[in-house]
């Protein structure tokens, strides 16, 4: 059971008593928990301490990614980065660091969506990640968008990019083909060609970035001969900057 002094509302946690959610099947998860601790934030923690709540939430059960089940345990619902930050205090200062949190009841992933993007800028293929988790929460697509204060063409980019090969998603994560490449190449039909452009560029060590991407193209239309060119074809030489 975590100790926690209280004032109010608010609980001072130690960050080794907080979870930070790595199970990628977990509403809460989000890849940035496996990201290195911010230097500036560490320095800003343990200066002036958090002012900003961490939110938490009581959990009977959780199982983490490796498959084990932890028991009445306090996962952080919005706050993550605070919380690896603190740890680092902790390790490295050798001192009795404490986070003011705030108790959360029930699912607060539109909560923490909104804080964590506003915080720091997430990359696309997480952004089409959430999007979908959103959607198969039942929310609308209007209904996104207002939540990430984006438009309707970019929740329709995202929930595409969602639905696209792995291979492409991770592209896009890495930063080896752009969100607009991408966003094209995920309304693709031919998925296995999809998943050759993307190998082929990773092996080339080229990034698929608006017209960069014109020579990965060109090797996939040399493979099909000199057959007329299918809708599929005229989507990768847009995707590509190609000139049609």
């Amino acid at each position: 059971m975590a100790e926690a002094l209280a004032k109010g509302s608010f609980y001072w946690y130690s960050p080794r008593d907080l979870v930070l959610v790595a199970n990628p099947t977990h509403e809460l998860y989000d890849a940035r928990v496996h990201e290195p601790p911010d230097p500036a934030l560490v320095e800003s923690l343990s200066s002036w301490g958090n002012r900003n709540s961490v939110k938490v939430q009581r959990a009977a059960t959780y199982t983490d990614e490796h498959g084990k089940v932890h028991e009445n345990v306090l996962v952080v619902a919005a706050g993550r980065r605070r919380v690896i930050a603190a740890r680092t205090i902790q390790a490295t200062q050798d001192k009795d660091f404490r986070l003011k949190c705030e108790h959360v009841k029930g699912p607060s992933i539109e909560e923490m969506a909104i804080e964590n993007s506003n915080r720091k800028a997430e990359n696309p293929a997480e952004m089409a990640r959430k999007a979908r988790q959103f959607a198969n929460r039942g929310r609308r697509p209007h209904e996104i968008a207002s939540l990430f204060g984006v438009d309707a063409v970019t929740v329709s980019n995202w929930l595409a990019l969602a639905d696209a090969p792995e291979e492409l998603q991770t592209a896009v994560q890495t930063g080896d083909v752009s969100a607009n490449v991408a966003y094209q190449l995920a309304r693709v039909p031919d998925t296995e060609a999809v998943k050759e452009i993307v190998k082929e560029a990773k092996a080339s060590g080229k990034k698929l970035k608006g017209s960069t991407g014109k020579a990965a193209a060109t090797k996939v239309k040399a493979k099909k001969g000199k057959a007329k060119a299918t809708p599929m074809d005229t989507l990768l030489r847009l995707s590509h900057g190609i000139d049609a």
